[in-house]
């Protein structure tokens, strides 16, 4: 009689697999320590990073063209010193801005540079004293 060793192999586990996504996820959660916290903890805390991000988003969307455009136009400036290729509204844009984002309006006083350019009488009634 002939005897036939059969070697009993064990079917493979089956794990469930994970998504590259979800690990990802996971990675991010234990990274960051959000797998300890509890759901109201999570919520606020995802509710803030999407706000932020939304909000980075939204300003660099918006505000980055106009600011690369002016980079560009200095860098041409440094390098060929042409003063046509700085536009006065750029200049004049970011102080207006600033001016009318602080509730500050122009006088004298700002257009004269800093310094002892203007006399004590004249600084003092810029100043509204």
């Amino acid at each position: 009689m002939t005897t036939t060793l059969s070697v009993y192999r064990h079917p493979p586990r089956r794990r469930p697999r994970k998504t590259w996504l979800q690990r990802r996820f996971l990675l991010f959660e234990v990274t960051f320590g959000l797998y300890m916290m509890s759901t109201a903890e999570k919520l606020a805390f995802y509710t803030f990073l999407f706000l932020f991000l939304g909000f980075l988003t939204a300003a660099v969307t918006l505000y980055l063209p106009q600011h690369l455009q002016t980079v560009a136009r200095r860098l041409l400036f440094y390098i060929f010193g042409d003063r046509g290729v700085i536009r006065n509204q750029d200049v004049l844009e970011y102080s207006s801005v600033f001016t009318e984002g602080v509730g500050v309006s122009r006088n004298a006083a700002m257009d004269t540079p800093p310094g002892f350019s203007i006399g004590r009488g004249e600084a003092m009634t810029s100043m509204g004293y």
